[in-house]
């Protein structure tokens, strides 16, 4: 497989758990009074989609140097996600007590 093509395949499933967990952050925020309820559940959502990705490039990777640095970049994004969650989780929280 081309490179090009293992690229467009690990940057669309990133940006697929990176949507996901930031629809489901907002959807739990309409619905629940609770912010920490909300930081905990996106954080265990976000942990198994990044898991589920980084096995599936584990098993995809064409070298382990590509491996490694595609865990690195789902590491980061899996911690960015979780920054913006709790962000926005934390924001409507504070919105809520004003």
């Amino acid at each position: 497989m081309s490179s090009q093509l293992e690229g467009a395949f690990y940057f669309s499933v990133m940006a697929l758990a990176i949507l996901v967990t930031i629809t489901f952050t907002y959807f739990m925020l309409k619905t629940t009074k609770s912010s920490n309820k909300v930081i905990v559940y996106s954080l265990i959502i976000s942990l198994l989609l990044f898991i589920t990705a980084c096995i599936w490039w584990g098993m995809f990777a064409s070298d382990g140097f590509s491996q490694v640095f595609g865990w690195l970049f789902y590491g980061a994004a899996f911690i960015l996600v979780n920054i913006i969650t709790t962000l926005l989780s934390l924001k409507k929280k504070k919105a809520s007590v004003l």
